[in-house]
């Protein structure tokens, strides 16, 4: 398979909450050479639903530096830090995303993350 149908192939398990499985194609689409920031991002959020906190947030620290996904990455930071324990850390996440302006979804989710 190309890196590409790993990776069509790691998103399909990730949508049938096979996270391990979606890992596991992310793997072997990075091994086949794709380094792309989606590829960070989707493998972030497999990691974190995996329950994979640090790897996590690597991976969507990575995402972060695209800025066509870094408010929603920094939104999935504060999610993952959360879920880690790190209200502290996560509360700076969510501020991120909420301050960056570039989607209002994100912002308003961001902020209800802050309230709560």
């Amino acid at each position: 398979m190309s890196a590409e149908e790993l990776f069509k192939d790691g998103n399909r398990l990730f949508r049938d909450d096979l996270y391990w499985a979606a890992l596991l194609r992310y793997d072997q689409a990075a091994e086949a050479g794709m380094d792309t920031p989606l590829l960070h991002y989707n493998a972030g959020v497999a990691h974190y639903k995996a329950g994979q906190h640090i790897r996590a947030r690597e991976s969507l620290q990575k995402a972060a530096r695209s800025p066509s996904l870094r408010q929603l990455a920094h939104y999935n930071l504060g999610l993952n830090a959360y879920a880690a324990g790190d209200s502290d850390e996560a509360l700076k996440w969510f501020r991120s995303a909420r301050d960056q302006g570039a989607s209002e979804d994100i912002k308003d989710l961001a902020r209800t993350a802050i309230a709560r």
